[in-house]
């Protein structure tokens, strides 16, 4: 009997910490930044990598870097081989402005603590806006032959590009010409700037193309942990 209830105790005991670390996970930015202190030339921030995690292209002006902890932070630039840098805890490098994109390719998080000389237009460091909903439309073609199709793209794609729409961070034109079956996959910073966007004249005059038809509109949320697959895009940093 006391065999039994320590089983069961460790039973609970697991599924409740499984649990907290789902919760815990899920909760968890893949790249997070806390400003600390800040002047009219330099500002001090911390910046913390969780496994997996992705910080795609961005600059920095001339800086320097402080390991909080362990570091093995993945490397790319332009024109450049990927590399890997690594340095203990309480270590610190200098760098000059560089633009570059940064990954944790560890299984365990780690911090640094920047010190950065602010740009001239005094722009500030600020926290990365990440997609947090993704909308699919697909739509049927009637009356328009697929060569005139492929030229409205380009005239027409510019409606969409970053800053243009409200929440929206980017979309992707799909198509399957075999079908045939095209539309877009666009990905939002939440779920109202969904909303708002499907029910915007802009989209309503979209929809009334008498040579697109059939409309199909699905929308779903991003599961966080698809920061690991470098599946969650990021808002560009010319557009914040």
């Amino acid at each position: 009997m006391k065999t039994t209830i320590q089983k069961v105790s460790l039973l609970l005991l697991f599924l409740v910490t499984f649990s907290n670390l789902i919760y815990s996970q899920n909760e968890i930015e893949p790249v997070t930044y806390t400003i600390l202190s800040e002047n009219d030339d330099f500002i001090v921030y911390m910046v913390t990598w969780q496994p997996g995690a992705i910080e795609t292209w961005h600059p920095h002006s001339a800086h320097s870097a402080y390991a909080l902890t362990d570091v093995e932070m993945k490397i790319e630039e332009e024109g450049k081989e990927p590399y890997i840098i690594k340095f203990k805890k309480g270590e610190a490098i200098v760098s000059p402005a560089v633009i570059h994109q940064s990954s944790n390719p560890t299984k365990i998080a780690f911090s640094l603590l920047y010190t950065e000389e602010k740009e001239k237009e005094d722009v500030k460091i600020e926290a990365p806006v990440y997609a947090t909903h993704v909308l699919v439309v697909n739509y049927e073609l009637i009356g328009i032959s697929l060569k005139d199709f492929s030229k409205m793209g380009p005239a027409i794609v510019s409606n969409w590009a970053p800053g243009k729409i409200d929440g929206l961070i980017g979309k992707t034109w799909v198509g399957n010409v075999d079908r045939p079956v095209f539309g877009g996959v666009y990905y939002f910073t939440n779920k109202e700037a969904v909303d708002k966007y499907l029910a915007s004249e802009f989209w309503k005059g979209v929809k009334s193309n008498p040579n697109l038809v059939n409309f199909k509109e699905d929308v779903y949320e991003i599961a966080p942990f698809s920061n690991v697959s470098n599946g969650i895009p990021r808002m560009p940093l010319t557009n914040r």
